[in-house]
């Protein structure tokens, strides 16, 4: 299928040779330390941390089941808290409990967090403030990287940039800083994702805008307990793109297509569709545009549409099995009501709106 809209941006041919060429010296960064993914170095900050079998810590239930994943290495009680309906902890979700030893919190799609609440509310409960940044590479509150907020944070280089894997865990309170040296030693493996033949064949799809294979149904909501580690250190190619990649350049991209999204909805103004207020937050650089559709035969009709023509419109997330099966504050009913519109650095304004339209306007048309 040619035409597609993916969610990535693309490496062009002459950066893909760039990267090609030898290894330049190794990422280093005060305070910070890079690994293959962010929930192999969220594993590392909870063993460094001590947490026993049977701690329990605070985390959003609409959140990826990998998250889990170190918690059941480690044994670790997930108590889960409800989210508004603008991606913002709902306090009066959490019964709290004298022997929870921290907080998860998210910036859902590198958008800010309501982060004076948190910092009030962990002082308040002595907890430790782990920030879950994997959606907000290069976004800051203002002037302030997200990623500096929280006694630790982790952020994700995949969901924005085109590489093969790429995290950062960061210590940010000076409490912590005699963990450092462990953490990068525990983060730094030997172990290789051998995806290099992949990625060029990717990449090569990617600038031509073919996909080989039709998107997934994002409408069947799946348990699919992924259980893997992904114990990998941070490939070296990815990590030369790194260093290629503008954070600032690609903040104003996306912030600038963001709003242009918004006011292209706003003008449209479809009946179908519920646009979400006052969310987009200076200095952010949003992963994607969530968007909330009025019923089920609608979301459905998005969803198959932009999987015909290659739009690649998705839900969110793979959630826990539990949150599934318990719909714990009401995350699977959410689940059923949002879209997400594709968004990077890479994107047109004028075409991409256009192409909404189309979707949009074949999706009035069949449900009327």
């Amino acid at each position: 299928m040619f035409g597609v809209i993916k969610r990535n941006p693309t490496v062009s041919i002459i950066d893909l040779c760039r990267l090609l060429l030898p290894q330049q010296k190794r990422l280093e960064e005060k305070n910070c330390s890079y690994t293959g993914y962010s929930r192999f170095a969220l594993y590392n900050i909870l063993k460094l941390l001590k947490f026993e079998s049977g701690s329990k810590i605070l985390l959003p239930a609409y959140n990826c089941d990998v998250v889990i994943t170190p918690f059941r290495e480690l044994g670790i009680v997930p108590l889960y808290y409800g989210v508004t309906d603008k991606f913002q902890i709902d306090f009066d979700t959490i019964s709290f409990q004298a022997d929870i030893k921290a907080i998860i919190t998210v910036n859902y799609f590198g958008l800010s967090q309501e982060f004076d609440a948190i910092q009030a509310f962990v002082e308040q409960h002595s907890l430790i403030w782990l920030n879950d940044n994997s959606h907000g590479f290069a976004s800051c509150h203002g002037d302030r990287r997200l990623e500096s907020y929280g006694d630790f944070s982790i952020t994700s280089f995949r969901k924005v940039l085109p590489c093969i894997n790429g995290s950062k865990a960061c210590i940010n309170n000076d409490n912590y800083k005699s963990l450092q040296c462990a953490l990068s030693e525990s983060n730094d493996v030997d172990r290789i994702e051998r995806k290099i033949f992949r990625f060029i064949v990717t990449t090569v799809f990617a600038y031509c805008k073919f996909r080989p294979i039709k998107l997934p149904d994002y409408s069947q909501l799946l348990v699919e307990a992924d259980e893997k580690l992904m114990d990998y250190n941070f490939d070296r190619l990815s990590s030369k793109l790194l260093r290629m990649v503008s954070e600032e350049t690609v903040q104003e991209k996306r912030y600038q297509i963001y709003q242009a999204i918004n006011l292209f909805l706003v003008d449209k103004n479809y009946d179908f569709l519920k646009v979400i207020p006052s969310i987009l937050k200076q200095g952010n650089s949003p992963m994607l545009y969530p968007l909330e559709v009025s019923d089920q035969r609608y979301w459905r009709c998005i969803l198959q549409i932009s999987r015909d023509v290659g739009f690649d419109i998705h839900t969110w997330p793979t959630m826990p099995q539990e949150v599934i099966e318990k719909n714990i504050h009401g995350c699977v009913s959410r689940w059923q009501k949002l879209i997400f519109l594709p968004l990077h650095q890479d994107l047109q304004e004028e075409n991409y709106c256009t192409s909404l339209t189309k979707v949009f306007d074949r999706v009035k048309i069949e449900c009327e």
